[in-house]
């Protein structure tokens, strides 16, 4: 999976978006404000990925302890849903 090609992630000010392009700025009005967690699963899924992949990364970035894993697991998992509801990710 990955960033569908109707949306790219931009850096503004040290914030990140996620801002539709194309036919899909009719569709799509407004941009998607992340938090740093956000920005970098989207960075990720600028390259085709898998879930166990970003799943992985994120587990060093954020130096997980077996304790934090199932709470990332069910972050991720969220994120993904609602990005793949809106059409962000294919």
């Amino acid at each position: 999976m990955k960033i569908a090609e109707n949306y790219m992630l931009r850096e503004i000010a040290g914030n990140y978006v996620v801002i539709p392009v194309g036919q899909n700025v009719v569709d799509y009005k407004g941009m998607l404000h992340l938090n740093s967690t956000g920005a970098f699963i989207c960075k990720c899924l600028e390259n085709d990925t898998t879930r166990e992949d970003i799943l992985s990364k994120m587990y060093v970035e954020y130096e997980a302890e077996e304790a934090d894993k199932p709470i990332i697991d069910a972050d991720l998992d969220d994120f993904l849903e609602n990005a793949k509801s809106i059409g962000l990710i294919v």
